[in-house]
């Protein structure tokens, strides 16, 4: 999880990784969403491939 931003001073955002938190948080959400959807994506397609030769006769 994300930690809880504050609001800093422009000091703060230089020397203490104010803008580098930020980022992270900004690009790790995005990214495990994006995870979660490729692995349902992925549980999903024996059960379509099946379906699809079952259907065919393949």
């Amino acid at each position: 999880m994300c930690p809880i931003m504050m609001f800093q001073s422009m000091t703060d955002h230089i020397y203490g990784g104010g803008s580098i938190r930020l980022q992270y948080c900004i690009f790790t959400v995005p990214s495990l969403c994006l995870d979660m959807q490729v692995f349902t994506i992925v549980l999903q397609c024996p059960t379509v491939f099946t379906t699809i030769i079952c259907c065919t006769g393949l």
